[in-house]
């Protein structure tokens, strides 16, 4: 009796492990069918893929060849990835993708080579992300909140975001929002004894933020075939860390306020050239990043 027991565990396992590899074969099959590959890398074909429906565009890069995702950050082919884009936009924040469904993803070009102002050698490339495109009189977009709480860490994190993304004629706008806030306390205790030595230390921390993101980009098209777009990103950031210590008696207290304010621009011009694919492209970049920080001691 025991060892049919064991025999049926077996079968039991060797049925779950086929069965995962049949479906991450059928996931690999799905992507290779819209793939089409070049000399700079390849370009994948996603409207209406199933690995795009219920998932952020976050976790559908990580579905795609040669592209993995660790500590926040993706790589090609092992290297950090140098630049990814959305509809020609660069992303300083990539937390802007968590608020982009992968149902809205048309298609998404991997190139192998590093930006023009990376090190090849150390970059793994460039990722650029191109939107689908609503209908005329049309919009599409997403709505999400998140909150967690840790009560034995005193840990505390709330959000709410968003992204729209409409079209008029040939006008179209897209809009990507977030804000939040965090909080975090931390205790501590700590004794030191010793040949007439005793010292009782205890250190309270505590830090609570406030998180603003608000991207803007508008896009012309005209009957030329010409495009001209903009986009306005504004990012607010407001830590206030304080600190709280005793040693027998002795106390000390420190305390911050942040404000961190980043800024950024793009203004981009293409015209095609020819019919084959030929196009000139202008872009200009702006970015302003303003830091102020005030911190005071008491002891």
């Amino acid at each position: 009796m025991l060892a049919r027991y064991y025999t049926l565990i077996l079968l039991l396992a060797s049925a779950t492990i086929y069965a995962q590899s049949h479906h991450e074969l059928q996931e690999v099959t799905v992507i290779a069918s819209r793939t089409t590959n070049n000399a700079e890398g390849y370009t994948t074909n996603l409207r209406g893929s199933d690995i795009a429906k219920g998932k952020p565009a976050v976790d559908v890069l990580g579905f795609l060849p040669n592209i993995s995702r660790e500590n926040g950050n993706f790589k090609i082919n092992g290297l950090a990835a140098s630049e990814i884009y959305v509809d020609g936009v660069k992303l300083s924040d990539l937390s802007e993708l968590n608020n982009i469904p992968g149902e809205m993803i048309d298609k998404v070009q991997v190139k192998y080579l590093a930006g023009s102002d990376q090190n090849a050698s150390l970059s793994g490339g460039t990722i650029m992300i191109t939107l689908r495109r609503p209908p005329e009189g049309g919009y599409y977009g997403s709505i999400s909140a998140n909150a967690d709480w840790y009560r034995s860490c005193g840990f505390g994190n709330e959000g709410i975001g968003g992204m729209i993304n409409y079209r008029y004629k040939g006008l179209s706008v897209y809009d990507n929002l977030y804000a939040g806030a965090t909080r975090v306390e931390d205790n501590s205790e700590q004794t030191m004894t010793g040949d007439n030595l005793h010292t009782f230390l205890t250190e309270s921390s505590k830090s609570h933020g406030f998180d603003f993101r608000n991207r803007l980009s508008l896009t012309q098209q005209f009957n030329s075939g010409a495009q001209l777009g903009g986009s306005y990103l504004v990012s607010l950031y407001r830590p206030r860390p304080s600190s709280v210590s005793d040693n027998d008696g002795l106390t000390s207290e420190v305390s911050s306020r942040e404000n961190v304010v980043l800024q950024e621009g793009t203004l981009r011009f293409l015209q095609p050239l020819s019919s084959r694919g030929s196009r000139m492209e202008l872009t200009a970049d702006y970015l302003n990043r303003h830091s102020r920080n005030n911190s005071s001691y008491f002891m």
